[in-house]
């Protein structure tokens, strides 16, 4: 990302929409790559979340408005970074991990769930 994007109103709720929607779906990561329809990746399928694919200045708005400041420039430096999301209640108890790689005509955004609780499977969900 040689020229950083300007921040609008609206892109704090970024990283906050994406984590929400690996858990919606009950998730194990949301793939971002350009050229490539994004997903969330479940434990049986892959969910689009959108008709077409994302452009590389599509993905990099959305990795401007993910990824923290001093990261940013780390990104510029070296290409890829990693994040780890703080904690907070509404992800239940979950860790979610960013991985963002950049570079002139190239981009992908990942963001992957570390469960603290193993995934209900259909076997757990049936009454005994």
């Amino acid at each position: 990302m040689s020229d950083p994007i300007p921040p609008q109103d609206g892109d704090d709720l970024v990283g906050p929409v994406l984590l929400q929607l690996i858990l919606n779906l009950d998730g194990e990561a949301l793939m971002l790559h350009a050229g490539i329809r994004p997903c969330v990746v479940t434990t049986t399928r892959f969910v689009e979340l959108a008709g077409r694919p994302l452009s590389v200045d599509e993905l990099k708005r959305i990795i401007a408005c993910v990824l923290p400041a001093d990261l940013q420039s780390a990104l510029a430096r070296v290409g890829s970074v990693r994040f780890e999301f703080p904690a907070g209640p509404e992800r239940e108890g979950d860790q979610f991990t960013l991985i963002v790689t950049s570079r002139r005509d190239e981009a992908w955004l990942e963001i992957l769930r570390h469960r603290m609780q193993p995934a209900a499977t259909a076997q757990d969900s049936r009454p005994s």
